[in-house]
């Protein structure tokens, strides 16, 4: 008989259900999580701030196809982490990618592109690594409003 070896979930800094819902039972039967939508659809760049709706984007060419990501709590959650990313000098694209990897319980996670140059910029995130001051600053803002995109 085989053994599930992982679970594909949504899991990012503005959902972070699997935290309280399947986390423990991740650890405790060794059956990690494959993160999908690390960046949200999006949400995780910063382009999308303040009702922004750039060409060609997901957004603007699938309107009320990517909502459930699109809340007024969701907009200030990520307006804070923004803000986190521009302290700690890093994209907000950087912090989101490294706050899912570095979670014990993730194996992988799931990246979406668009282009080439997309993709070079989101494999050199996937170094960056975060302090632990800076994960108790990622959970303050998370302890604020938890997942405000649910």
């Amino acid at each position: 008989m085989r053994s599930i070896v992982s679970i594909q979930n949504c899991y990012n800094l503005i959902n972070r259900v699997f935290d309280i819902s399947n986390s423990e039972i991740s650890l405790r039967e060794n059956c990690s999580l494959l993160a999908y939508s690390p960046i949200a659809g999006g949400r995780l760049t910063g382009k999308y701030l303040n009702l922004k709706k750039p060409k060609k984007s997901r957004y603007s060419l699938w309107p009320g196809r990517f909502s459930r990501h699109h809340t007024k709590r969701g907009e200030q959650a990520i307006l804070k982490y923004s803000n986190l990313a521009s302290k700690l000098n890093i994209s907000l694209v950087s912090l989101a990618y490294a706050f899912v990897i570095s979670r014990p319980f993730v194996s992988s996670c799931i990246i979406g592109v668009t282009s080439l140059s997309q993709l070079k910029e989101d494999i050199k995130n996937f170094y960056t690594s975060l302090s632990n001051k800076t994960l108790s600053e990622v959970n303050a803002i998370h302890y604020d409003d938890p997942n405000p995109c649910v």
